[in-house]
């Protein structure tokens, strides 16, 4: 494996209520292979964290407990990881957006017991944002991604994502730059305020984007 770089580490572990569903799928980059059709989940007796380290090359999933590797999955060009809070899901920023990234452990809870699963680990091919991606900030129950490439603000509800059928919803579109923007319960968002060259503050939009305060 080449030398690991911009090692990016977060730890997932599968502590939600989730079933096994089937993501949808893009076409691969012609760089990398299409993945083979997922094994079934194989269930487990007690929950299996996992940790996602990027590398330059790819993503490597590694069983939190033993750190043995889960799966060496590549990718190419830029690469981050960014948790997606639901306790199974990753967003991986590349270069022309975040893909989601499923570890493969997860719970299902009935009623007054829990079952473990397991499955191999996998990009889904669901993709949010654009060019540039930048950060990803989850709070209040909700993702918030910046595109810095084209200053898109998308919220994602990261529930949804278990369910394979998330939808991005777009707050409002700033100037391209490095910004962050984070989404509230009381549907106001907070957004930084810049340009290409430089931030200047910020500005909290209300439901409709309207400003209603600034810095």
């Amino acid at each position: 494996m080449s030398t690991m770089k911009r090692a990016s580490i977060l730890l997932s572990v599968a502590l939600v209520s989730a079933a096994c569903t089937t993501s949808t799928t893009s076409t691969p980059d012609e760089t990398e292979q299409a993945a083979p059709a997922p094994a079934a989940p194989v269930e487990q007796t007690s929950a299996t964290p996992r940790l996602a380290l990027s590398y330059d090359g790819g993503v490597l999933v590694l069983d939190a407990d033993t750190l043995a590797v889960v799966a060496d999955i590549p990718a190419e060009g830029f690469l981050r990881l960014n948790p997606a809070a639901n306790g199974r899901h990753v967003l991986v920023s590349r270069s022309d957006g975040f893909e989601v990234l499923d570890l493969g452990t997860w719970t299902d809870r009935h009623g007054d017991h829990r079952h473990y699963y397991t499955a191999a680990p996998a990009l889904t091919g669901v993709r949010f944002g654009g060019a540039k991606p930048g950060h990803v900030v989850a709070h209040d129950g909700l993702l918030t991604l910046f595109s810095d490439g084209t200053g898109a603000v998308e919220v994602v509800d990261p529930a949804d994502l278990l369910d394979g059928d998330a939808q991005a919803r777009t707050v409002t579109t700033r100037p391209p730059h490095h910004g962050v923007a984070v989404a509230r319960a009381d549907g106001t968002t907070v957004v930084s305020v810049g340009d290409e060259e430089t931030r200047t503050g910020a500005v909290i939009l209300d439901g409709i984007a309207a400003p209603v305060a600034a810095t």
